[in-house]
């Protein structure tokens, strides 16, 4: 293993750890407007989904802390060409896909 590998393996193990809490989030979520507020499953739903609550600011961080390693050069054109436009794509499909499904 080279040693950048083995310098960001811990934002892997974060991310996998994200990835799952999010899974959390969602099944937590599913059936808590249904249960009755107060109610021991209502408890335990509520603390799972706050339990998940860090990953999105956590993804968010790794995504920055990654895109901006000091080791590497960026320059602006990159970040437009490169990572905006992939971005853009992604969002104008899913705005696609999703605005088929509502209509």
């Amino acid at each position: 293993m080279d040693k950048r590998k083995s310098t960001y393996m811990y934002m892997e193990y974060l991310r996998v750890l994200c990835t799952f809490m999010v899974v959390v989030i969602h099944v937590s979520g599913t059936n808590w407007f249904k249960i009755e507020i107060g109610s021991p499953s209502w408890t335990i739903q509520t603390y799972f989904n706050l339990a998940g609550r860090f990953t999105v600011c956590v993804f968010s961080m790794i995504s920055g802390a990654l895109l901006l390693r000091p080791d590497k050069t960026i320059t602006i054109h990159d970040i437009f060409h490169k990572y905006i436009r992939r971005i853009l794509i992604c969002f104008v499909t899913w705005m696609v896909i999703y605005c088929n499904d509502c209509g």
